[in-house]
């Protein structure tokens, strides 16, 4: 199998849109406008990190974007991050089209769920625990203003 196909079935439409549909969810617990479009496309680079999707998925929803990256291992696993995000934008415009194809999503330059889910109505750990590390990554932008979480990830 070619690492594009591999890509493909890594990062379907579906499950990204899934993996979306949570964060979107998480933000609007702080904001019930959403979130901003442009926080869309850091979820699959920022979960694609193990030692922040294995933080996030133990998280609350007072952590803050501090708090998160205040590991020195986190703070180097995110380097040249902002080299990565374009790799995934295709993914996340994918799972952006999959997600309002199911007529579950209102996008302008906000984002927002029509009706939130859960990762607690999860029963699937496995997906449980990427379900709820997506959403706790909505509570914690949601928290902040796009431009700071730009530079507090180092997006040049």
């Amino acid at each position: 199998m070619k690492a594009k196909q591999l890509s493909e079935l890594m990062y379907s439409p579906c499950w990204v849109g899934s993996l979306l549909s949570y964060f979107i969810s998480g933000a609007q617990k702080n904001n019930k406008q959403g979130i901003k479009l442009e926080l869309i496309y850091l979820v699959i680079p920022l979960l694609n990190i193990p030692e922040l999707k294995s933080k996030l998925s133990k998280a609350n929803v007072k952590t803050t974007i501090e708090t998160l990256l205040s590991e020195n291992r986190i703070k180097t696993s995110i380097i040249g991050i902002n080299a990565t995000i374009p790799n995934f934008k295709v993914y996340s415009n994918n799972g952006l089209i999959a997600l309002s194809n199911s007529n579950s999503i209102y996008v302008s330059d906000m984002a927002c769920m029509k009706k939130a889910v859960h990762y607690k109505d999860e029963s699937n750990a496995g997906l449980k625990s990427f379900y709820k590390a997506a959403y706790n990554l909505g509570v914690v932008l949601s928290k902040e203003e796009p431009s700071d979480v730009f530079i507090q990830i180092g997006f040049k």
